[in-house]
């Protein structure tokens, strides 16, 4: 029997910065690919909203205690929430 997995979804405003962190976090993911690594997250976070290393740090420990993203230790993220805007 196929059942079919409910989608767990997160409203945030759009003009909130965990939306556009998330965002952000989510444009690197490739194709076919669950894992999102961290050298990508590093590179997209680091240079677009110019944060240090130790801050993606912080909001990716931050995101990880709310229960949006799964942190692999050692290879990347993996997010659990798909993030809908508030109208």
């Amino acid at each position: 029997m196929n059942q079919k997995t409910p989608e767990l979804k997160l409203r945030i405003p759009k003009e909130s910065p965990t939306f556009l962190v998330l965002e952000r976090i989510k444009s690197c993911r490739k194709k076919n690919k669950e894992i999102i690594f961290f050298p990508d997250i590093f590179s997209k976070l680091c240079t677009s909203l110019q944060l240090s290393k130790e801050k993606v740090w912080s909001l990716l420990f931050f995101l990880h205690d709310i229960g949006v993203i799964k942190i692999i230790y050692g290879h990347g993220v993996k997010i659990l929430w798909e993030v809908e805007n508030e109208k």
